[in-house]
């Protein structure tokens, strides 16, 4: 058996070393745990710091896209200026024509026939009222209204193919622009009415379809002084520069036309 003071003097070392032991533990365990507190600490703050950003992004793009919108609606408003402007200008109508946008309409009192009404219109370099929106429409119905007149002559045909109406100096297909056919319109009605006529009778100048050679009243348009002056112009600064050709000026005609009576 041991002897009691061997026992006590290893014992005692033991001790010291097992609580030295726990000392060095919970020294690292606490500086494992403010290591992670730190690197907790520093995640937030970067978090943080990015929410701030995306706040701060939100801010300007709101900002540009109110800039944006402001700048789009002076810009529309500068557009709605300069349109009103033009139509302004292209109100020079002779005397006894109506001017409605950027052409002038005429009313032929006389009755005649659709292709004589049509020659009658040409005359004044223009021809038969062509619709093209219901603006225009109520303007030449007024037009009749005004007149008192049983029907007027408008510039539709279907007289190359039946059933396909045409209005007759665009060539533009009627179907597939504005029309105001009266419930029932157009029918053939005896056979061979192969022109647009804006009757009384219906509902107040709703269209239907006539035979040609009935003498009716007849409403004519044409471009106002301004915008004819401008295309001849342009058409002599054609010839001069070399570069005149039939088609450059009926394209020329047809892309000044649209951009003036476009809304």
């Amino acid at each position: 058996m041991m002897a009691p003071g061997l026992v006590l003097k290893w014992f005692v070392p033991f001790v010291v070393l097992v609580e030295a032991c726990k000392t060095s533990a919970l020294s690292h365990h606490g500086k494992e745990k403010k290591s992670d507190d730190v690197s907790v600490s520093s995640l937030e703050t970067l978090v943080q710091q990015q929410a701030a950003l995306i706040q701060t992004l939100q801010s300007k793009v709101t900002a540009l896209e109110n800039n944006f919108q402001s700048q789009l609606t002076a810009q529309a408003s500068r557009i709605s200026t300069l349109e009103n402007s033009v139509n302004n200008a292209v109100t020079s109508c002779p005397d006894g024509w109506t001017r409605f946008q950027s052409s002038c309409y005429g009313v032929g009192d006389e009755a005649l026939t659709f292709g004589d009404a049509q020659e009658v219109c040409e005359w004044f370099g223009g021809g038969l009222a062509e619709v093209e929106s219901s603006e225009e429409n109520e303007f030449i119905k007024q037009l009749g209204r005004s007149g008192g007149y049983t029907g007027t002559w408008l510039g539709g045909t279907d007289i190359i193919t039946e059933g396909h109406w045409v209005w007759l100096s665009s060539k533009e297909p009627i179907s597939q622009g504005f029309s105001d056919w009266y419930p029932g319109q157009p029918d053939q009605g005896g056979g061979d009415q192969d022109c647009l006529v804006a009757w009384k009778a219906h509902d107040s100048y709703r269209w239907g379809d006539l035979h040609c050679f009935t003498t009716l009243q007849f409403i004519c348009y044409k471009s106002g002084l301004f915008f004819s002056q401008l295309c001849a112009r342009m058409k002599t600064t054609d010839r001069l520069t070399g570069v005149n050709s039939d088609r450059r000026e009926t394209d020329r005609e047809t892309e000044i036309s649209q951009g003036l009576m476009e809304k």
